[in-house]
């Protein structure tokens, strides 16, 4: 269902920040939302670190008809994130914690659901939808 897609959808996620590489995510978003996670990600791997991300928690507040074949869901959630050296995998940061709202447009594409694009802001209001953020050193 749309809960199990997000929650697949985040981990997957996860993995791509780690690798910065989206191909993990291409069979569970739209071709355009794949396109703009793609390119943050190409954006991140010039750097000197790499992201790794958990979901710690995730509460499902609403799911909702948005349109013909289109639903919003919306999240309360908990992320645990650190830097990691890409060559060695090792921890370069201490571990820190976000407290997200999420809103996920759902897309029906081709007789199956998909995810077409994030937005999610922390708990200090700053708005971080992958694709969109600023990549720094």
């Amino acid at each position: 269902g749309m809960r199990e897609l997000v929650i697949s959808y985040n981990g997957s996620l996860s993995e791509a920040y780690l690798k910065a590489d989206a191909g993990v995510l291409r069979d569970q978003v739209s071709p355009e939302y794949y396109e703009r996670i793609n390119a943050y990600l190409q954006r991140l791997s010039k750097t000197r670190w790499f992201m790794r991300t958990e979901v710690v928690h995730i509460n499902f507040s609403a799911i909702e008809p948005a349109g013909q074949g289109r639903v919003t869901v919306r999240t309360l959630e908990k992320w645990r994130q650190h830097y990691v050296d890409p060559a060695t995998g090792a921890a370069v940061s201490d571990a820190m914690f976000f407290d997200y709202t999420g809103e996920y447009m759902l897309l029906l594409q081709d007789g199956k659901w998909v995810i077409d694009w994030v937005q999610s802001q922390r708990a200090d209001r700053r708005l971080v939808s992958p694709g969109s953020g600023v990549v720094r050193r």
